[in-house]
């Protein structure tokens, strides 16, 4: 499968703002099993709308290069710069498929999924368990908008759904891979995420409606946790969240 698909615009302004684009695509070709590349690079450069180029780098990363006018993008709405850099995308990977000969029927489907859902990114990141009393189940949602990512918690309690939002954060898919591997019920009412190790723990409330980090009683080295902070309060800072955990560190 392919593990991850980056749109490069070469204008940071506009990298930024696609960052969702990169995690919904991401998530919607993974599913292809069959097509198997560590990464593909889709490189969008100035010339003439539509032409392109695909560059078989190695086995593991490929790059597609096509052309537009760049610089009618970068005025933009966030809107019409999603719109375009799917349609870039869609024109991109259907050539790749083309090339490797591929079903492109599954682009296409891949595509229309998007359109139908309006070109958000609102992606189930954990499918949804059930509680150790089987009473309410949960899956954790993850929504993109720019580079921002919100995930929050989708809980169904017998008729009732409601939302719970755990956290508000930079879109970064490697932490995310980091930080938010493990997920499992520790009591009926207790939700938890947990990193790879299984030394940090998000855990949700569910009848209090509350979010609590807890930690692993151990002495952490602070640049273990400075990524873990970056992304749980990038917008505070590593050293004052440090502070408010008063955590043991060397």
């Amino acid at each position: 499968m392919i593990k991850y698909i980056q749109i490069f615009y070469g204008v940071p302004e506009l990298d930024k703002m696609i960052l969702g684009i990169h995690i919904n695509l991401t998530h919607k070709i993974k599913a292809l099993k069959y097509a198997k590349y560590d990464q593909v690079n889709i490189v969008v450069k100035n010339g003439i709308d539509g032409k392109i180029e695909t560059l078989g780098i190695s086995s593991r990363i490929c790059s597609v290069n096509i052309e537009t006018n760049v610089s009618l993008l970068k005025d933009a709405s966030y809107s019409e710069l999603c719109i375009k850099s799917y349609s870039l995308a869609e024109t991109a990977l259907g050539e790749l498929w083309k090339k490797k000969q591929w079903d492109t029927s599954d682009i296409d489907h891949v595509f229309k999924d998007i359109k139908r859902e309006n070109f958000e990114c609102n992606i189930i990141y954990f499918k949804r368990v059930k509680s150790k009393d089987s009473k309410i189940s949960a899956e954790l949602i993850l929504n993109v908008i720019k580079d921002k990512a919100t995930f929050f918690l989708r809980i169904f309690d017998v008729n009732v759904v409601k939302e719970l939002k755990v956290i508000s954060t930079i879109a970064n898919p490697v932490l995310f891979s980091r930080f938010f591997h493990n997920h499992f019920w520790d009591k009926e009412n207790i939700y938890v995420i947990s990193d790879k190790e299984r030394e940090i723990f998000i855990q949700c409330d569910i009848y209090n409606s509350s979010v609590e980090v807890k930690f692993e009683e151990r002495t952490f080295k602070k640049s273990d946790l400075k990524s873990f902070f970056d992304l749980l309060f990038y917008e505070d800072g590593v050293d004052n969240s440090l502070k408010l955990y008063q955590l043991p560190l060397i």
